[in-house]
């Protein structure tokens, strides 16, 4: 009887070689795994040049819109202590 872990391994190695990220394999297995673990397992799969650029795009578009929610927290962070300290 194979563990489900050996069942997830088996899972996440053919879905990378079809080049999804870590974080779509997880959605799509619906499971929690350490990215530790996913690269772990991966690190062996060679991905093609198309793969590379796609998985590239989804990281820079991430990218952007972590440092734009950044932005606008670190904005409102800023408003309110300059409010707090005209106060006093």
């Amino acid at each position: 009887m194979e563990s489900k872990s050996h069942n997830y391994k088996n899972n996440v190695i053919s879905l990378r070689k079809e080049g999804k990220t870590y974080n779509e394999i997880g959605t799509i297995l619906n499971v929690q795994i350490p990215k530790s673990t996913l690269s772990c397992w991966c690190k062996s799969i060679k991905l093609t040049e198309e793969q590379k650029e796609r998985i590239g795009q989804i990281i820079k578009k991430n990218t952007e819109k972590s440092r734009e929610a950044a932005l606008i927290a670190n904005r409102a962070k800023r408003k309110k202590y300059l409010k707090f300290s005209y106060i006093y």
